[in-house]
């Protein structure tokens, strides 16, 4: 139901988990509360690392009490001060196994891909969390052309030497899958224009077509799943889970091509549903949870 809190909900998520940086739009976030108890008490158990707590409230707020029982209740440690800047702190109960970070990213409907015209020569974000809360902002538009063209690059020097090119294939693939079911196009490609300006291409109903030339809901769509599997294949690779916070990111497609968000999530990132394998390509041990908000939760959920 609009206007029941969803994206609201979503963001104070990604409020606790920012810790204060990764991109998280603080300073509008704090025009859009109201009261000084607006807080957030967001409760992590990852299935790998220790069980936490993370508590944001403002730097005068007394105490939470619903808080102090699931603290106890959790046998967990005395809080630390994990960050803190006025007018708010980050308070931390428990000891997260930070050797094992999640990736997580948050993502909003945004035309965030279009035509460079020329790729940048350093690649951005230098780290796996960098502006990963943004939202808006969270998709690296230069960054995952730059990834594209040297996932092919990297695999024809490898065919080339004959040697292993079999990872480069398998995250162009996944990503080539889950498009396929968002555009309902099982001829669908993707590919890198070699000139006059190397640039990433996608094959859509026979016609060769750059970011700026897809429709809303393709664009929207490739931008926030290659921006996540970007950083996942970035990260390091210890990390065998992930957190997705999609925002309402179906509202520019076809109510037909919104029933094909979550096939084409679990395609995208080797994220299986109960009943079904893994496929041959995809690492057991990769896991990853979605948190979603729509207008339409029952054409999303559909299947």
């Amino acid at each position: 139901m609009n206007g029941s809190g969803k994206s609201t909900i979503l963001r104070a998520i990604a409020w606790a988990l920012s810790w204060g940086g990764e991109g998280f739009p603080e300073g509008e976030w704090q025009h859009f509360l109201r009261g000084d108890k607006s807080r957030v008490a967001l409760h992590v158990a990852p299935s790998g690392g220790r069980v936490y707590i993370i508590q944001v409230s403002s730097q005068w707020d007394k105490g939470w009490d619903e808080v102090e029982h699931l603290v106890q209740s959790a046998g967990l440690e005395n809080p630390t001060i994990a960050s803190a800047h006025a007018p708010f702190r980050w308070t931390l109960f428990g000891k997260p196994t930070f050797a094992h970070p999640f990736t997580a990213a948050t993502y909003a409907p945004v035309r965030a891909l279009s035509y460079l015209g020329a790729l940048a020569n350093e690649e951005t974000p230098t780290h796996l969390a960098e502006n990963s809360f943004g939202f808006e902002s969270t998709i690296q538009n230069s960054a995952i052309q730059l990834w594209w063209v040297h996932l092919f690059s990297r695999r024809a020097l490898a065919k080339e030497r004959r040697q292993e090119f079999g990872a480069y294939d398998e995250i162009l693939a996944r990503l080539r899958d889950a498009v396929k079911l968002i555009c309902d196009d099982s001829d669908l490609e993707l590919d890198v224009e070699l000139g006059p300006i190397i640039e990433p291409r996608v094959v859509l109903h026979g016609k060769k077509l750059n970011f700026s030339q897809l429709s809303d809901g393709v664009r929207t769509t490739i931008g926030w799943i290659a921006d996540f599997m970007m950083r996942q294949d970035k990260g390091p690779k210890s990390v065998k889970e992930g957190l997705l916070l999609l925002d309402e990111i179906d509202i520019y497609l076809h109510p037909k091509w919104q029933r094909t968000l979550l096939p084409a999530m679990r395609k995208a990132h080797c994220c299986p549903a109960i009943s079904q394998p893994l496929s041959a390509s995809c690492k057991k041990d990769i896991q990853w949870a979605g948190i979603v908000s729509s207008p339409s939760p029952a054409k999303v959920a559909s299947r």
